[in-house]
């Protein structure tokens, strides 16, 4: 068995002890064939000008073919090169900038992970100026062809060194990312064949609709398509994530749905992070097949959330799609795969830092740095504030460990001191704005981050402390170890020399103190927002990479306390198998549900098909406001009057005067119960409403409202028998003399 302390392999010509990049950001660029550490070979000579000229007529050559593909007038064209111009070709010239673009194993994934990181940084601007098809596309053209153009002075260092696997072992690998993204992009996408009325079965993606119908039909800020009184109120949430679908769609014509450009775009994010983790676990291990296991946990396999779910079971309650869902929600871990598919904004930060990870570990002290790391830092915080927090939080200390440790060499120091200032200033201009705008949103909300906590209900060394941050940490070590399964096991059985190693190296050192740090938060702050605000939560996923780090670990018998040798194939098989049902059970079905289930709105089919292809954009629905329809904007793909206020989904997009939404929530209720149609036709055009739905909820919940079959107030547009749309006229009031936004009575006004 190797103890072997370093074993974590160092990058060429990087001290074991360096630090990332500000101390050699001024090092003058390599000359062709110079020996380096992974960082760019700028060309100068005349051979390389063949080079570049050859590399600059390929890659213009296909850069135009796409961009002339994106008009083409099927998806099965315009989306594919939409996809190479969005996702493949900006990251593809940003890791041969950064010096990765050779053929090293995860190369390729690094490229769609910086496009899927830095993109959005560009199109937030653009999209704060206009949403408009032409200007979409020319802002994405131009950025690929500058990139391009800066990379093509490049040369790509040689492929990287070591194993990549077997033909098996890449299968496997293959076999793995494939299953994880077509469950994430099941959970997504419902085919719309034969009229199907069905949400898909992610929970969250009633407001992923939200944001990516305002990107649509409106430039940045957001707008509100839950409450039409204020949608052109300002509102801001994590929009750089939805702005590579909503780029995706803008490009290729909005020839696909939301929910498939949505789903893909979270299925290559899952795929990337997947690659990614095995990518670092081969360069920690030496070992393909211990990279595998890695892989492995995270994705298919999760925690050991199956045994609660059965003692549940056993004591009468039902059987739970999601596993975790044993544990109250302010205490729940959700593992990785079901964090890709609920929360993938929030993933797309954790890929930020895992490429940070990678060009550390390849060239610690490029001179790069000073602009990537506010880049990667803006990235973040733009997909996820929660993260942000942790993540800057583990970065500073990461930088006074750096410093630290320079402390002797004066010329050194200075130079680190130079270039964190100026990550710093940068870092400062490009996360001020968005910045403010959280602020801006928090400032709308009662409560927000606190300390405070009610007691946790499975409580057992926490009863020893009050409730609160004590209580918690007691009871994590077990809530962890459950809710880690095998990773969490593998994590207290590797050796102190494996620590030591992770710490060596500047990416996993990095990655490490983002695990320190983000570990404990989720048990000491929490948001008070509303019960489900999953807030820190989400701060866990660095630490569960970390532990699928040390999973590779045993399985590569490297750094293993004493005895674990001989039972760590028996404690791999086990752990694996308790923890498979996540991506065996859970993940599927969550991804087949909706397709399998008949929906409770089946009858709803017609008339939301209506909705969606015979009213015009502009058009604002209205059936019942309760949470029974919350997934009207979605189905119809049309903003609505309102919604219930006090909906976790709903509260995403606050507006400034909550009273008088609560109001429009009431009135609108109102003219659904029974109101005479003058009333509820009033009520409804106060609050901007155009067309009416009257469906299987409308009448299980209200009989068949009498209100809306006054000629004189609603025209009916559709009946099925089942389901019934009316449109609210609007040309009998200047007859009757009774503008119904001029009376006193009136709520509310029209927006």
């Amino acid at each position: 068995m190797s103890r072997d302390p370093d074993l974590l392999r160092r990058p060429r010509g990087a001290d074991a002890t360096s630090s990332f990049g500000p101390a050699d950001c001024v090092t003058r660029p390599h000359a062709p064939g110079e020996a380096h550490d992974g960082r760019a070979i700028y060309v100068s000579d005349e051979s390389a000008l063949v080079h570049f000229r050859q590399f600059i007529v390929r890659e213009l050559g296909w850069l135009a073919a796409c961009a002339l593909a994106c008009w083409a007038p099927t998806p099965w064209i315009a989306f594919p090169a939409a996809a190479v111009l969005v996702l493949w070709l900006p990251g593809r010239m940003v890791v041969r900038l950064v010096g990765q673009g050779g053929r090293g194993v995860g190369t390729a994934w690094s490229a769609l992970g910086a496009s899927i990181v830095l993109t959005p940084l560009a199109l937030n601007w653009v999209w704060s100026v206009s949403n408009d098809r032409w200007i979409v596309f020319t802002t994405v053209v131009l950025i690929d062809v500058g990139l391009v153009l800066l990379a093509a002075r490049v040369h790509p260092p040689p492929s990287s060194a070591g194993p990549s696997g077997s033909r098996a072992q890449r299968a496997a690998l293959l076999g793995i990312i494939v299953w994880t993204a077509a469950c994430v992009l099941g959970a997504y996408w419902v085919p719309r064949a034969s009229d199907r009325a069905a949400t898909p079965a992610a929970h969250d993606y009633v407001k992923h609709h939200a944001v990516m119908l305002s990107l649509e039909r409106h430039p940045l800020p957001l707008h509100n398509v839950f409450y039409a009184a204020e949608a052109d109120t300002p509102y801001y949430y994590y929009v750089n994530y939805y702005l590579l679908p909503g780029a995706l769609r803008a490009l290729s014509g909005n020839r696909v749905s939301i929910a498939f450009a949505f789903g893909l775009t979270s299925a290559v994010v899952a795929a990337v992070v997947i690659a990614l983790v095995y990518a670092l676990a081969l360069t920690c291990t030496g070992r393909a097949s211990a990279a595998l296991w890695a892989a492995a946990c995270v994705s298919i396999v999760g925690g050991w959330d199956l045994f609660p779910v059965l003692l549940r079971l056993l004591g009468g309650h039902s059987l739970v799609v999601t596993l975790d869902a044993w544990c109250p929600v302010p205490w729940r871990v959700h593992n990785l795969l079901t964090q890709f598919i609920w929360c993938p904004q929030h993933v797309s930060a954790v890929l930020a830092l895992l490429l940070a990870v990678r060009w550390l570990h390849a060239a610690p002290r490029a001179w790069w740095w000073v602009l990537a790391a506010p880049l990667l830092a803006a990235a973040i915080l733009g997909t996820s504030v929660y993260l942000a927090m942790t993540v800057f939080v583990a970065g500073a200390v990461y930088v006074w460990v750096m410093l630290w440790e320079q402390r002797w060499a004066s010329e050194q120091l200075r130079r680190s001191l130079l270039c964190v200032g100026l990550m710093v200033v940068l870092g400062a201009m490009l996360m001020a704005f968005p910045a403010w705008q959280y602020a801006e949103m928090a400032r709308r909300y009662p409560g927000g981050l606190t300390w405070r906590w009610e007691r946790f209900p499975l409580a057992f060394l926490g009863r020893l402390v009050p409730p609160g941050p004590p209580a918690n940490l007691l009871d994590a070590p077990w809530l962890l170890l459950l809710d880690f399964g095998l990773p969490g096991v593998c994590a207290v059985l590797v050796a102190g020399t494996w620590w030591r190693g992770l710490w060596r190296q500047p990416g996993t050192r990095l990655l490490l103190l983002c695990a320190i740090v983000g570990g404990p938060a989720m048990f000491v702050i929490r948001s008070d927002v509303n019960p489900i605000d999953y807030g820190f939560r989400v701060s866990i996923m660095p630490t569960m990479i970390v532990a699928a780090l040390c999973v590779a670990a045993v399985a590569g018998t490297t750094h293993l306390r004493r005895g674990v040798f001989r039972v760590r194939g028996s404690l791999l098989v086990a752990g694996c198998l308790a923890g498979l049902p996540v991506g065996g059970y859970e993940a599927p079905a969550s991804a087949l549900r909706s397709l399998l289930e008949r929906s409770p709105i089946a009858g709803d089919a017609g008339a939301l098909n209506f909705l969606r292809t015979q009213t015009p954009l502009t058009a604002v629905v209205q059936g019942d406001p309760g949470e029974a329809r919350l997934g009207l904007v979605q189905l119809a793909d049309r903003a609505v009057g309102v919604l219930d206020p006090s909906n976790p989904h709903v509260v995403v997009f606050r507006p400034l005067d909550v009273a008088r939404m609560e109001r429009a929530f009431v009135e609108v209720r109102a003219a659904f119960a029974g109101e005479a149609s003058a009333a509820a036709h009033r009520h409804l055009r106060a609050w901007g409403v155009t067309h009416v739905l009257v469906g299987q909820i409308e009448r299980k919940r209200y009989g068949s409202p009498p209100g809306f079959r006054d000629a004189a107030y609603f025209e009916l547009l559709y009946d099925d028998g089942r389901a019934e749309v009316y449109r609210l006229r609007e040309t009998f009031e200047r007859a009757a003399g009774t503008d119904p936004v001029a009376q006193p009575e009136t709520a509310g006004e029209v927006p």
